[in-house]
């Protein structure tokens, strides 16, 4: 049986949990550095003092005027690399 992983208030401390028990889940380097980006981004996104929509990206700005630019293509990695994850973790569970 598979114990919980235990949720901590930073996110390096749920992180470097997480890479511990991602080798169960058959992860590559590549999709463990994508599910970080992913991790950053919405804590960019939640800090950001202004977000906005051009020519179909979408621009997310910090206070310091740091821009990070999502376009169609890193969405659909970051939902693809998002949805294996969720079939792996589907597939250790019901093992």
């Amino acid at each position: 049986m598979y114990k919980r992983v235990r949720l901590y208030p930073t996110f390096n401390d749920n992180f470097n949990s997480f890479l511990k028990v991602s080798r169960n889940y058959d992860l590559s380097e590549e999709q463990i550095k994508i599910i970080k980006e992913i991790i950053e981004l919405n804590q960019k996104h939640k800090k950001s003092a202004i977000e906005f929509l051009k020519q179909n990206k979408i621009i997310i700005m910090s206070d310091n005027l740091g821009v990070q630019i999502l376009d169609l293509i890193s969405i659909k990695k970051y939902l693809f690399v998002a949805k294996e994850l969720m079939f792996k973790a589907r597939d250790k569970i019901i093992q």
